[in-house]
């Protein structure tokens, strides 16, 4: 069973990250959802990418570290030599924007919960 924990909110990494390590251009081919499943995260409509809906099954031993806001949560990835099992072809041609993904916690109050200690149980670091 799937529960969505998080949406992309528009433009939230200028807000919170560097502007010149963005490339401007690819923002809008990144995932807006992102899922907790029973054997780790999905990640899912990523529409740019060959005009059509990508899924990414994300394991977690492929997450690098989760950090957590208020109301935001930050995805980074492992890096592409460092990744387990085959690389995704479509995180290739992105640049650095989708190794740190920025989603918003979804409405539901246990999401920021669930996705803590989904974190704890796959021992993936955590920052505040």
């Amino acid at each position: 069973m799937m529960i969505q924990i998080g949406k992309k909110p528009l433009a939230l990494e200028f807000i919170l990250d560097s502007v010149r390590n963005w490339d401007k251009r690819f923002l809008d081919k990144q995932f807006t959802f992102c899922h907790l499943h029973d054997e780790g995260l999905v990640l899912t409509d990523l529409p740019s990418y060959r005009k059509r809906d990508s899924q990414l099954d994300l394991s977690a031993i492929n997450i690098k570290q989760i950090i957590f806001s208020k109301r935001f949560f930050k995805l980074e990835l492992a890096s592409r030599d460092q990744w387990s099992g085959v690389y995704p072809e479509f995180l290739v041609p992105f640049g650095p924007c989708p190794k740190k993904m920025i989603f918003r916690f979804a409405k539901q109050k246990e999401s920021a919960e669930l996705l803590r200690r989904f974190a704890l149980e796959h021992q993936i670091e955590i920052k505040e």
